[in-house]
């Protein structure tokens, strides 16, 4: 298996994660007054028990972060991630 390519859409307000060019793996935000709330995180079942979720959440808070931009989570996911991983 190749390492996973990780990748942020803004124009569909999602970041993606990918094996072999296929998608795998989606988590979902909105941006609404300067705050970007994520929404859902969801991996294919076939790719489950890989530590994929984990690493493109934390690809997507880093960017985040990086871009100065405060997060909200109300996918689970993301929400034990941030409290692993404070700012």
């Amino acid at each position: 298996m190749m390492e996973p390519t990780i990748e942020h859409l803004p124009e569909r307000s999602r970041f993606t994660i990918s094996i072999d060019d296929t998608v795998v793996g989606k988590a979902y935000y909105t941006d609404d007054a300067g705050t970007r709330t994520f929404t859902h995180t969801e991996v294919d079942e076939a790719y489950s028990g890989q530590g994929l979720a984990t690493k493109l959440v934390a690809f997507a808070v880093a960017t985040t972060r990086e871009a100065g931009i405060p997060i909200e989570a109300t996918c689970p996911l993301v929400s034990a991630y941030l409290a692993k991983h404070p700012a």
